[in-house]
C-alpha cells in the first residue's frame, strides 16, 4: 500500500543517516534545548510566574517528547548533507532547524495546555461519501491551501471532489490550480498552463499526478505550476549515481533553507496571480509541510493578506501533529463511524474535524483536517 511506502520512506530517511550526513537529528536539538531551558527555570526564583511556567512545560517536554515522534514530524530537514554548502549557508540552516525544533515543541505543548478547550470546541463529523466541503469552507473564499501527504490516491480523489465543488458553487469566479506537482516556467512563473502537451512537459516531479493534473486540466482551472525548474534534478542526479541527499539538490528541496526559499518563490507566484488577476480564486496543492499553520515559513503564513483557510489530508495513523494528538477520535466516535461503515460498506468513511463557528485555524494547527479510518486501506 501507498501509505505503508510511505512511512516506511520516513523511517528510512529519519532514522538512517546517509553515509556523509554528519547533522544532528531533531531529538539531539530538542533536547539541547530541554535542558537549557531546564537549567534557566532552575536559576530563577521559583517564586516569579514565568520561571513556574517555565518549570511546568520543561517538565512536561522531559516526560512527553518522543524521539521516533519528532524525529518521524522533521527528520527529512535534517538528512541533506551540510558539506555541499559554504559555512554561512550551514549557520544560517542550523538557526532554522534550531528554530523548528522549538517551534514543534512550543506546538507540543500549547495543545497539551489547551487540550480541554479543543476538545469542547472542536467538533468532529463522520461522513460516508461526499464530503459537502462548502459546509466548512467560508463563504467567498480567495485562497485555498489543500495539504496532502504525499501519493494517496483517496486524498487525490477528495482533492479533485473539493475543487469540482467549488468550481460549482462559484461559475462567474477565475479559479486557479496551483501546483507543488507541476514545475514553473522558468522564463515566465506563473503563467498559465495552455495546453495538455505543455502540462505533461511540466508535470515531471511526480508520475502519480500525471493523469490527476489532466484530468484537472479538462474541467476549465487555470493550472499554473509552482514548483522551481532548478530543483527538478532527483532523477536526473539518481540515473547518474549520485546519493541524492548528499547532492547540493537535497539541500534546495528539503533543508529548512531550502523549504524556506521554495515557499517564498511559491508566494510571489501567487502573488503575481492576484496582481493579474485581483477576483482570482486560487487553490494551493502541495505537501502539509508547505501549507500547514505548525510550520514556519509556511505558505500559509507568507500568503496571510489573502486570508487563506487550510484543508489538510491524513489518515488515522500517526501523523505526529501535535495537536492532533490531543484530539483523538474518541471511542464512542470511532464506533459510530464503524456502524456507519457496517451500514453502508459500499461508502468510504471520513471525520471531518473543525473548529465550530470560526474560520480561523485552531492552535495554528488547520482549518479543516480530514481524516480516513485506520480500517480502510488503499
Amino acid at each position: 500500500m501507498r501509505q505503508n511506502f510511505w512511512i516506511l520512506f520516513l523511517l528510512v530517511a529519519c532514522l538512517l543517516p546517509c553515509r556523509a550526513q554528519v547533522q544532528k537529528m531533531p531529538f539531539t536539538v530538542a533536547k539541547e534545548i530541554v535542558s537549557s531551558a531546564s537549567e534557566t527555570a532552575a536559576l530563577a526564583p521559583s517564586s516569579v510566574r514565568n520561571a513556574q511556567g517555565l518549570a511546568a512545560k520543561v517538565s512536561f517536554w522531559e516526560e512527553q517528547v518522543s524521539a521516533l515522534h519528532i524525529d518521524m514530524a522533521l527528520g527529512p530537514y535534517f538528512l541533506p548533507n551540510p558539506q555541499i554548502v559554504s559555512e554561512a549557508q550551514r549557520q544560517e540552516n542550523q538557526k532554522l532547524q534550531f528554530e523548528m525544533v522549538r517551534h514543534w515543541l512550543e506546538k507540543e505543548y500549547a495543545a497539551f495546555k489547551h487540550s480541554a478547550s479543543l476538545s469542547r470546541c472542536v467538533r468532529t463529523h463522520i461522513v460516508a461519501g461526499e464530503i459537502d466541503y462548502l459546509g466548512f469552507i467560508p463563504s467567498n473564499p480567495r485562497l485555498l491551501l489543500l495539504g496532502e501527504i504525499h501519493a494517496i490516491p483517496w486524498i487525490k480523489r477528495e482533492i479533485f471532489a473539493l475543487i469540482k465543488q467549488i468550481q460549482a458553487a462559484y461559475p462567474d469566479r477565475p479559479i486557479y490550480y496551483a501546483s507543488e506537482f507541476i514545475y514553473a516556467d522558468g522564463d515566465n512563473p506563473g503563467a498559465v498552463l495552455q495546453s495538455k502537451d505543455e502540462l505533461a512537459h511540466f508535470s515531471i516531479s511526480i508520475p502519480f499526478y500525471r493523469e490527476f493534473n489532466a484530468l484537472l486540466f479538462d474541467t476549465g482551472v487555470r493550472m499554473v505550476g509552482l514548483e522551481n525548474p532548478d530543483n527538478g534534478l532527483k532523477g536526473k542526479l539518481n540515473r547518474e549515481g549520485t546519493h541524492f541527499w548528499q547532492s547540493a539538490q537535497s539541500w534546495n528541496v528539503f533543508s529548512p533553507q531550502g523549504v524556506r526559499e521554495r515557499n517564498r518563490y511559491w508566494a510571489e507566484i501567487i502573488h503575481g496571480i492576484y496582481a493579474k488577476d485581483p477576483q482570482a480564486l486560487v487553490v494551493v496543492h502541495a505537501g502539509n509541510g508547505h501549507t500547514s499553520y505548525r510550520q514556519l515559513n509556511s505558505l500559509s503564513r507568507l500568503l496571510q493578506p489573502y486570508k487563506p483557510f487550510v484543508v489538510e489530508f491524513s489518515f488515522l495513523k500517526k501523523t505526529y501533529a501535535p495537536s492532533e494528538k490531543y484530539l483523538a477520535i474518541s471511542p464512542q466516535v470511532a464506533e459510530q463511524a464503524r456502524r456507519k461503515q457496517a451500514e453502508k460498506p459500499e461508502e468510504p468513511i471520513y471525520f471531518v474535524q473543525a473548529l465550530d463557528g470560526k474560520p480561523a485555524a485552531w492552535l495554528l494547527g488547520s482549518n479543516l483536517f480530514i481524516r480516513r479510518p485506520r480500517t480502510q486501506a488503499e
